[in-house]
């Protein structure tokens, strides 16, 4: 509520402080590419991200069946370090 939101046209928008960006130019965009079009790039990274967490967090529970409590350390670090890279993107 503390910004307005952009009402010229699409084409015209460039991000700033000022206003609430539009979703059409947020998925087209990529961090630290500025002025790049690449729609839906950075969303694809941020499901590999999540599906390789995921991954993970699945072998974790297997080798805990396994009584491997080494392999459910690594795994789970890995899908902790998965998460919070993942969350850092939503950011």
């Amino acid at each position: 509520f503390s910004f307005p939101s952009y009402l010229g046209k699409a084409a015209d928008f460039t991000f700033s402080n000022v206003y609430w960006p539009i979703p059409e130019k947020v998925y087209e965009s990529v961090p630290f590419l500025h002025g790049i079009s690449l729609p839906l790039v950075f969303v694809g990274i941020m499901t590999f991200i999540l599906i390789a967490s995921s991954v993970t967090m699945v072998l974790a529970v297997e080798a805990g069946h396994r009584m491997d409590r080494a392999n459910v350390e690594k795994y789970m670090l890995w899908t902790i370090l998965g998460g919070f890279t993942f969350l850092g993107c939503q950011a």
